[in-house]
């Protein structure tokens, strides 16, 4: 079977087994959450919940409209959602979290770049959407100032550490939720992929999600140019080379770049729309010259 037909069913499965919710949901998720380590949010508390797990008291928080942040105290798996009033301190054990709300007007933006990506299915656009409800979870830090994490991921590029790169930058995604630093988190996802053996593949997915979270908070072409140069490069590492065209061809319409051009023209030599193979019959009663396209 063709490997992006194969990968289509096997994704729609998938696809299924999502919660209905987050399929409905907006494509880029009203809440989302800043979480600390070791940090407690000292009074203002609203509830007590106990024997629970960490994403339980997120979606604890998330569910009650009063909720402003949290703490979850891991020793004794304690969830106390709160409601303004409180003060952050240092506890071992625990960790905070701080909700912000989605800007007005986000979800409009992101529709008009969603019907853009004419060449990413419909059914991956929830799991973009589930990567960004879940980041804060993903990425806890230990501090709330973005520019410390984005340097601190800069330092460990340089040092050859990409995988610590990665997660240091995507720290700063959950702060900052901009489109340049889900661009770069994107960048880091797919460079770190080739140093993470048997996850490789996982890695260029978080990848591929991370840039169509970028681009669907985009609105400068320079911006949108690179993310859309990302998202070709992570399409071809998942045989999807004729998708990295189209992304190419969008990236050019939109900022024209004479490197890109010339990986435009690379991966269109061996994706694109071309004769791959010519058939002569010239041994019938109206000879015929068969010419096999590639799409």
């Amino acid at each position: 079977m063709n490997p992006q037909k194969l990968m289509k069913t096997f994704a729609i499965v998938l696809a299924l087994a999502l919660p209905s919710a987050a399929i409905a949901q907006d494509l880029i998720p009203s809440k989302r959450m800043v979480l600390q380590q070791d940090t407690d949010y000292a009074g203002g508390d609203i509830a007590s919940i106990f024997d629970t797990t960490l994403d339980a008291c997120q979606r604890a928080c998330f569910a009650n409209t009063a909720c402003e942040a949290f703490t979850f105290n891991t020793r004794n798996n304690s969830c106390f959602p709160k409601a303004g009033g409180y003060e952050s301190t240092e506890f071992f054990g625990a960790i905070s979290g701080l909700v912000i709300l989605a800007e007005a007007g986000v979800n409009d933006t992101a529709s008009a770049r969603r019907s853009e990506l004419s060449f990413i299915y419909d059914w991956e656009f929830p799991y973009a959407t589930e990567q960004a409800a879940g980041l804060g979870a993903q990425h806890i830090g230990y501090g709330n100032n973005s520019d410390e994490f984005t340097a601190a991921a800069r330092d460990s590029e340089a040092n050859g550490y990409l995988v610590l790169a990665s997660e240091y930058l995507g720290s700063a995604v959950t702060i900052t939720d901009s489109a340049s630093d889900w661009a770069e988190y994107a960048r880091l996802l797919l460079a770190a992929a080739d140093s993470m053996g048997d996850q490789q593949r996982a890695y260029i997915e978080r990848s591929q999600y991370a840039a169509m979270n970028a681009y669907l908070r985009a609105s400068d072409p320079a911006v949108q140019h690179t993310i859309l140069v990302t998202l070709g490069q992570a399409l071809e590492r998942l045989e999807r080379g004729t998708d990295t065209v189209k992304a190419l061809r969008l990236a050019q319409s939109l900022q024209p770049r004479d490197d890109t051009a010339l990986y435009l023209e690379s991966v269109a030599a061996q994706y694109g729309f071309r004769i791959i193979d010519t058939l002569v019959q010239s041994d019938l009663a109206r000879p015929r010259i068969c010419a096999v396209f590639s799409d």
